[in-house]
Parts: structure tokens; C-alpha cells; sequence
């Protein structure tokens, strides 16, 4: 039964998708890329995104594992449609959240006394971001939304099929449990299944990582460098590098905000965010007269005013977001940016296949608890590889701990420029290897590797196919490893007649990493979204196209619509002819003629 309602939740959104294709940014005015690249606003290098974790001009033997020509990667379209991306968080455990049951609702909580008035519920969604689904499932239950009475372990974008953990904490438990269910035909692009109550409420992060399947299409190259590319990202992993989701797609830049924050410069901060510079990307025409009033009078409280009233949000989700830490939002922005340029830094100076003199380790391989500074006799032993090389996030109110080489040079170089103050960890009065407390820096391995990575290429007829069954296998089959070379030789000759080509990845990340990041290992090819919307965009008019000139060959056109008046006007002219075909034949009785005569007539 959640296959048909999954199924459904999937056609239904991309309906909307050819009607109306999703674009990464807000609702609004669409910027184009020239314009994005006129404000110098978050391609893949201005945001530190530039290497790979294996070079092209690494050379590898032709009879081993893959072959120099598979550097040049796959290309193909990454989220062409909603149903090309799907996300499962796994849970503490590591098993895959995926809606089990859409009907009944467990009510096994209630045994004790009434007093779990916490419900949980997997939220399956598409269209909606986390904060705005939830928002919505509040206010048709009558919750006032708040940390206090929402959690949930992450959140998740809007452009994809995703599946959660959400708890809410209401005064009214039991009654909100049939209601939950009721809101499967109300709401669309939502369903919730696994209704129950509990007793403790989700916190961020609880969860174990995320499970990914990613479709891309219009792949060209042949198969065999489809299986180096794939391959190639086993061995070799990906630069763990901070996608562009990190970064935002507002009108502002958020790392620029994030670092006057962050010095502490409060009013050239307010005054990047309000400038009126940015105007022409503005979202609505409410927002640009918010930055209008702000510049030319310099009132806040009118600009926020006009800014407050310029969304069509409800009540509740504007209060959820004023009660989030938007600055908090920009300054990650800028320590997102900072380590991209240290990664790439490390990965442009030095050695990308081994650990380096003065590059800070994990001691043990994926736990940060302890770190170590690599020495000389270390990289004579070999006792630390690429995958256990990590670098500090900046952090407000954290000691940085940074490399003993290059990179760590350039980095204190780069803040110190940008006028921001830190206290760094004194590394030779500590006794090595360093344990990580609360007072010092989270750090984040260099490169990533995704683990139970399974690929399937896979043929489709149109380019707006959706591949339901064919994601749904490699979605929840983690352990399988195909790449459609079992299949049988009709059914290989089958799919080969079809025009288009995809490949299939799944695989599991764990928390904060981020899945484009992987695939830009496979494509090589740029990671932001404007690449994707304006290739999706070409794919789906050129398919409108076909469709037509398609009509056209096989003599179909499109049925016009009769008027109701021209219904009966044909009607009557229809009783006519049969009432004058009558009184022939009685006419022709008398005088003895055959009927057939008529007929012929």
C-alpha cells in the first residue's frame, strides 16, 4: 500500500514539474547566469568548490581497475525532475527511514495514563522544505509551532522525494492521531504514514547520516566509462567540500554578511542585507520597496514592516523562522567558505593520495575524537592515509586548531585579513594525540567516501520519464551492487531501442555531507543549480517538441471543443433528415417503390 501512495505523491508532483519546472531559487523573479556571474554570486569557485579528490592528470594503467580516459566524467542532468532525487535519513541504528504503513495509527503510547502527548510520524514529501511542511501539518492540527513543539533530525530541501522522522508535542495526542491521517487527502505533495506516539521528542542531529538515490539523465557516454567514473568515486572518495545548499540562494551573498557578523560589525552588516544593489533580485516587489525605504530613510522599522508583509506566509511559520538563528545562517556561510579554501588549498599544494608533514589527522579512522599532527616518521610509516586528514570549521567562541603546513598558513592569513580575532590551540604545550572538548573547533575529514554505493544504468523513453520502480529498487536494496549487466539478452535488446540513457546511484552519507558533491566527482561538471535549471529547461522544451512534431507525422490534432449550441443545432438537423426519410418511405409505399431506391439516394 505506501508503494501506490509514494507512486501517487511522485506523478502528481511532476505534473506540476512539466506544467511548471521547479527552480532551486525562491519563488520570484528567476536571475539568469549572466547576472548571477555579474554580482559574483556563488558559482562553484566563489564558494572554494574547484578540485577533485582525483585528478585528471592522474594516469593509471589500462589493465588495471579503470583507465585515464574515465577522468573526464559522465556529464548527464542532476535533478531534472522531483522524482530524480530522493533522500532517506537513517535512524541512530542505521537502518532507512521509509514509510511503512499509510492507514492505521499505533496507539500503543496511550497504555500509560495518557501521559505521551508526543506524536511521530514519517513525513513524505516533495515540493515542500522540511520547515514549510511542518508549518503546514501544524496549523491544519491547531499547533502553534515552536522548537518546543516540532523536532525533527534534519532538514531536508524542497526539489526532491525525501522521508523523516517528526515529532510534535500537543496537548491533545490522541485526537491528533486520526487527524494526522486525515491530512494524507488535504495536503498536496505530503503524505505521513507510521503514526504513533512516543516519548521523547527528535533533536538536530540525532540521526545517523542520510540515505541517497539519484537518477541522472541524458547520459551520452558509453557504459564503460559510466562504470570508471563510479569506480573512480569508490576508490578514491570526494573532497568533502560544503555544497552550495550551504550558501543559500537569496538576494544577499551570506558569506559576505556572515563575515561582518562575525567581526562584530553590526551595522555594515544591516546595510548589506538591506542594500539596494541587490534589488533586481529581489523576490517580490515588497522586498525591493523594503530596501528602497531602508536606504532612502534609513527606518527599520518601516523597512521590516514592508518586508514582513511582503511573503505569502502564514503567522506560525514566520514565528518559526524569527525564532531560528538566521545570523547563525550567514556565519556558517562564511566558515563554509573558509574551509572550501582550505581543502582546496591542501588538495592543490600537496599530496592528494596520502597524509602529508603537518596536516592534522583523525588518530582513529572516522571517530574525531582525538587529532594528531603528522610528522615526518609518520609519513615514513605510512601510518596515516588521505581519508583520516581533517580540517577546522571556524567557530564563534572556539580555539582553531590548524595545520602545521601551508594550508594552515594561508588560513590564518585569510581571517586575519578579513579582521576576525581567535584564539588558536598551543599544540606544542599539549601532549599529542589532541582530544577534541567543547572548547575547541569541530573539525571535518578532507574527503568523503559513500558507503553501500550501488549504480544501474538504465534506458527510458521520454525525457520526463519517471523511473518509480527502478529508484524504489536501488532506494531500499542497500546492499546490492548492480549495474544492469544481469539482465537477459531480449530484455538488454529491449532497452537498447530506447533514445535516452540514465544511471542510478544510491548510497548513504553520513551527516552534513552532501550528495552533489559526490556525483560532481562522477559528471564533472558544475554543481550550481542555475547549470541544472537551464540544461532541465532545454530537455523538457525540446520534449514538448518531439511531442508535437510527433502529432503532426502520425495525423493526430488536437480535438476542438464543440459549443453547446452547435450540439443541438446538429441534433435538429439530424431529426430533420430522419423525419424526411420517413414520409419518403410512405410515400413510396403507395406507390409500391422499393425502400432501397432511398438509401442509395
Amino acid at each position: 500500500m505506501e508503494v501506490d501512495h509514494v507512486k501517487s505523491l511522485l506523478v502528481s508532483a511532476c505534473k506540476r514539474l512539466k506544467s511548471s519546472p521547479p527552480s532551486s531559487s525562491s519563488p520570484g523573479q528567476r536571475v539568469s547566469s549572466s547576472e548571477q556571474a555579474q554580482d559574483g554570486k556563488f558559482d562553484d569557485e566563489d564558494v572554494g568548490i574547484v578540485v577533485f579528490s582525483c585528478p585528471s592528470e592522474l594516469k593509471v594503467p589500462s589493465n588495471k581497475t579503470w583507465t585515464a580516459a574515465g577522468h573526464a566524467g559522465t556529464g548527464g542532468l542532476l535533478k531534472g525532475m522531483w522524482s530524480d532525487f530522493w533522500v532517506s535519513e537513517l535512524d541512530a541504528w542505521g537502518s532507512i527511514v521509509w514509510p511503512r504503513d499509510f492507514e492505521s495509527v499505533n496507539v500503543s503510547g496511550q497504555s500509560q495514563g495518557g501521559r505521551r502527548k508526543i506524536v511521530q510520524f514519517s513525513l513524505v514529501k516533495t515540493g515542500w522544505d522540511t520547515m514549510s511542511a511542518v508549518s503546514m501539518i501544524a496549523r491544519k492540527l491547531n499547533i502553534r509551532l515552536s522548537k518546543a513543539t516540532s523536532g525533527c533530525c534534519g532538514l531536508k530541501d524542497k526539489g526532491a522525494l525525501t522521508c523523516q522522522k517528526v515529532t510534535i508535542n500537543s496537548q491533545q495526542a490522541s485526537s491528533d492521531l486520526t487527524a494526522l491521517m486525515g491530512l494524507n487527502k488535504q495536503l498536496e505533495g505530503i503524505k505521513i504514514a507510521d503514526v504513533e506516539l512516543v516519548d521523547r521528542m527528535l533533536r538536530y542531529g540525532e540521526h545517523s547520516g542520510n540515505r541517497f538515490t539519484i537518477l541522472l539523465r541524458n547520459i551520452t557516454v558509453s557504459n564503460s566509462r559510466v562504470f570508471d567514473a563510479v569506480k573512480r568515486l569508490r576508490r578514491f572518495g570526494f573532497v568533502n567540500y560544503f555544497g552550495h545548499q550551504r550558501f543559500g540562494t537569496g538576494p544577499v551573498p551570506s558569506t559576505e554578511v556572515g563575515r561582518l557578523l562575525l567581526g562584530k560589525r553590526w551595522r555594515e552588516a544591516g546595510e548589506e542585507v538591506m542594500s539596494t544593489k541587490y534589488i533586481r533580485r529581489c523576490h517580490s516587489a515588497g522586498e525591493a520597496k523594503a530596501r528602497q525605504i531602508f536606504v532612502e530613510q534609513g527606518n527599520a522599522s518601516a523597512a521590516l514592516e514592508a518586508f514582513a508583509t511582503s511573503r505569502n506566509v502564514n503567522e506560525s511559520l514566520r514565528q518559526a523562522f524569527s525564532k531560528l538563528a538566521r545570523a547563525d545562517l550567514w556565519r556558517q556561510a562564511y566558515t563554509s567558505l573558509v574551509w572550501n579554501r582550505m581543502a582546496t588549498k591542501r588538495l592543490m599544494e600537496y599530496d592528494r593520495r596520502k597524509a602529508v608533514v603537518g596536516d592534522l589527522v583523525a588518530v582513529k579512522r572516522y571517530d574525531k575524537t582525538f587529532v594528531d599532527v603528522v610528522k615526518e616518521e609518520d609519513v615514513a610509516a605510512g601510518r596515516y592515509s588521505i581519508a583520516q586528514v581533517v580540517l577546522p570549521v571556524f567557530a564563534r567562541n572556539k580555539k582553531l586548531l590548524f595545520p602545521k603546513n601551508a594550508v594552515g598558513s594561508s588560513a590564518r592569513a585569510s581571517l586575519q585579513a578579513d579582521g576576525l580575532s581567535f584564539e588558536e590551540v598551543d599544540l606544542e604545550a599539549s601532549k599529542a594525540p589532541f582530544p577534541l572538548d567543547d572548547s575547541v573547533c569541530p573539525m571535518r575529514f578532507l574527503i568523503m567516501n559513500c558507503s553501500n554505493l550501488s549504480m544501474k544504468v538504465v534506458t527510458y523513453r521520454s525525457p520526463a520519464d519517471v523511473l518509480y520502480d527502478e529508484m524504489l529498487d536501488s532506494h531500499l536494496n542497500s546492499t546490492q551492487g548492480g549495474s544492469g549487466q544481469g539482465k537477459s539478452k531480449s530484455k538488454r535488446a529491449q532497452e537498447q531501442q530506447l533514445p535516452f540513457k540514465g544511471l542510478i546511484l544510491s548510497f548513504s552519507l553520513p551527516p552534513n555531507s552532501f550528495a552533489t558533491m559526490a556525483v560532481r566527482e562522477i559528471t564533472r561538471e558544475g554543481t550550481h543549480p542555475s547549470v541544472h535549471d537551464a540544461f532541465r529547461d532545454e530537455v523538457l522544451q525540446r520534449n514538448a517538441d518531439d511531442a508535437q512534431a510527433g502529432e503532426r507525422r502520425s495525423g493526430l490534432q488536437p480535438v476542438k471543443k464543440q459549443h453547446k449550441g452547435n450540439r443541438r443545432t446538429e441534433r435538429r438537423k439530424k431529426l430533420r433528415r430522419k423525419a424526411a426519410i420517413s414520409r419518403e418511405l410512405v410515400k413510396r409505399r403507395k406507390r409500391r417503390e422499393p425502400a432501397k431506391s432511398i438509401r442509395r439516394k
